[in-house]
């Protein structure tokens, strides 16, 4: 009896551990569950889909709280993720690429400077989202690196079919060429975007405009009024959905500037009442001539853009000076290649004047120059660079046909030829790697040319003469594609 009594004790002491053991289990499943999710909300609020709202607990010690407002958390964000870039170990990138980096962060850095952001309208999406273009024009952090490095059709397109995606997700050819250009990973991009707040009408949405449109409603004002340093704004709106932008400045461009924003309706619904509200705030005026010169250091002449063409005849210049006035007739603008070709001169004052279409014919006088090199796709700088890209590939996709351990390549051109000379390796994987060769530089660095029957064809350019020289270690495809692979991967101090 003894002997069942105490074994009956036993089993009821483990199944009271047991009923314990899993009441524990459940509570932490819970509360890890809670946990989760209340992470997955944080992560969805952040201002960045990589990092979170990591910069903003680096400048205050703490997460943003709801009353922070839009424009200063993106503010924040940006000047931090620069400051991590320029830090970054870039010994792994060419000179070349380091240098388009830089020019690429300068555009950052005058970007978040400047304040103007995006604002998501008529997107019913709920929740914090990217945006690459808004429906004023106005380009995201990327979408500006990208267009003030001289790419504007490349971040349109980027816009046209992936407004709302993360970097992540941007399947537009060009896109990856131009990070390998400028030297970024696709982890330093997305961790550049931020993300903006679902449509609200708030106070911020409407104080954050004069902010986000200064430049246009001071570019609208200063062509007719004298300037003043500082407008007082008072933003007012009522129950009835009614926004007035007033100011208590009696000057004539104090008024004009408040009108450029105003007066606006809101749209009430049920999950978004309209409120009444108002906001006064003291907006810092930058002036024209400031705004102008702005505008041309953004001008860049890049890979051949209106450079010199297959089908544009004359020397082919090397800078161009351009000089800009507005006045009582607008912007006018002049441009003096180097050596002088009037078709590509003509280019760039086309397209210097659709950059300035902000500037009205007015009472103002402005006047600035600037001087850009004009790069040629067909050049030694270029060739260099694309020789060092192509070259790896080329003997990679040769490799079954006898690919030596190393391989040197030396191309040059002249006024008619693009030569293709080649050390390592038989005959017949020399034959193999000069095509793959031949045809990657034409097709990179050539133009397509439509003619009078509507057909496209491939030209290549060539004036004048140059080389370039190359030596790699040939790698066979399962060397290349494990190379990719851990390329491929996200630095882990980023995140």
């Amino acid at each position: 009896m003894r002997h069942r009594h105490g074994r009956a004790t036993g089993m009821r002491a483990l199944a009271r551990v047991a009923r314990w053991c899993a009441l524990v289990l459940l509570a932490s499943l819970s509360f890890v569950g809670r946990a989760t999710a209340a992470a997955e909300d944080s992560r969805a609020q952040a201002v960045n889909a990589a990092i979170g709202d990591a910069s903003w607990r680096a400048e205050y010690g703490e997460r943003p709280g709801g009353d922070t407002r839009e424009g200063d958390r993106i503010r924040v964000h940006l000047r931090y993720v620069e400051a991590r870039l320029r830090a970054a170990d870039v010994t792994g990138l060419s000179e070349a690429q380091r240098a388009a980096r830089r020019q690429a962060l300068d555009v950052l850095a005058r970007y978040w400077r400047a304040g103007s952001f995006p604002q998501r309208t008529h997107d019913p999406y709920a929740g914090r989202r990217p945006q690459f273009i808004d429906d004023r024009g106005v380009r995201c952090a990327v979408g500006e690196m990208i267009a003030g490095t001289g790419y504007v059709q490349l971040a349109e397109a980027i816009d046209r079919e992936h407004e709302f995606d993360e970097i992540g997700a941007i399947q537009t050819p060009g896109l990856r060429v131009w990070m390998q250009a400028f030297g970024f990973t696709e982890a330093e991009l997305a961790m550049i975007q931020p993300t903006y707040n679902q449509p609200r009408y708030e106070a911020d949405t409407f104080a954050s405009a004069l902010y986000n449109d200064r430049t246009a409603a001071t570019l609208a004002c200063a062509s007719h009024h004298p300037v003043t340093r500082w407008v007082p704004v008072i933003v007012r709106g009522d129950r009835r959905g009614n926004v007035k932008y007033s100011t208590y400045r009696w000057s004539a461009f104090a008024r004009c500037f408040a009108r450029q924003f105003g007066p606006l309706q809101m749209q009430d619904s049920d999950d978004d009442p309209v409120r009444a509200f108002r906001v006064r705030e003291r907006v810092k005026i930058v002036a024209p001539q400031e705004i102008l010169e702005r505008k041309l250091e953004t001008i860049r002449y890049a890979d051949g853009r209106c450079g010199v063409r297959a089908d544009r005849p004359g020397p082919i210049p090397q800078e161009v000076r351009i000089t800009v006035g507005v006045g009582k007739r607008g912007p006018e603008v002049s441009a003096s290649t180097i050596p002088a070709n009037a078709d590509v001169e003509a280019c760039v004052t086309q397209d210097v004047l659709r950059r300035l279409v902000d500037f009205e014919a007015g009472r103002w006088r402005l006047s600035a120059s600037v001087t850009r090199t004009i790069d040629q796709r067909l050049s030694d700088t270029n060739l260099q660079r694309r020789l060092a890209e192509t070259l790896p590939e080329a003997a990679t996709a040769c490799w079954d046909l006898g690919a030596p351990p190393r391989l040197s390549a030396t191309v040059d051109f002249d006024a008619e030829h693009l030569n293709i000379e080649l050390t390592g390796g038989n005959a017949v994987f020399q034959t193999c790697v000069r095509r793959e060769l031949d045809k990657t530089l034409r097709t990179s660095m050539g133009f397509s040319v439509e003619r009078d029957d509507g057909s496209i064809e491939d030209a290549l350019r060539i004036d004048g003469a140059g080389s370039a020289k190359r030596e790699v270690r040939v790698e066979s495809p399962a060397q290349r594609d494990e190379r990719s692979n851990r390329e491929s991967q996200p630095d882990p101090g980023y995140f």
